[in-house]
């Protein structure tokens, strides 16, 4: 499979589909996110950084660059201290995410436990955001199998 004409449909063929059925590369697995900001409109960036911020992988358009999310590494540890905070009181339950609404972008931060994903769009672009999130994870997935694995030996 030529990794430049890979979409994310050649991966994920079906809602059936386990998380476990997927295995490609990490080029494989950028190339993908790339495609996806690409195919997006208003997505400009996704970053997966672990608890601490320590960055697993990014990608962005090339307008963008890196926005205040890349450049900035304290904000997903904060994100991570508010859902240690939120999961502490049953009035809050389980936080998914969390958004950050700047001027014109919005970062989404999502909690996909030990990973933080976090998105930057275009404000006016949420509710297309939050369509991608599952997919989003599904391709995640063995990469936050391999992070469970590191923190749990």
């Amino acid at each position: 499979m030529d990794s430049s004409s890979i979409g994310i449909s050649d991966i994920i063929t079906s809602s059936e589909d386990s998380y476990e059925d997927f295995s490609f590369s990490f080029e494989q697995l950028i190339t993908l996110i790339n495609s996806m900001i690409e195919r997006k409109k208003g997505l400009e960036s996704i970053c997966v950084t672990d608890r601490d911020g320590v960055v697993v992988l990014k990608a962005s358009n090339s307008s963008s660059g890196s926005k205040s999310l890349l450049a900035n590494p304290s904000i997903p540890v904060v994100f991570a201290s508010l859902i240690s905070s939120c999961e502490k009181l049953e009035e809050f339950g389980k936080a998914s995410f969390a958004i950050i609404r700047t001027n014109k972008d919005s970062t989404f931060q999502i909690n996909f436990y030990p990973l933080i994903i976090n998105i930057v769009t275009n404000s006016q672009y949420e509710g297309e955001v939050l369509e991608l999130i599952p997919q989003l994870k599904q391709l995640l997935f063995g990469v936050r199998r391999i992070a469970t694995s590191i923190i749990n030996s």
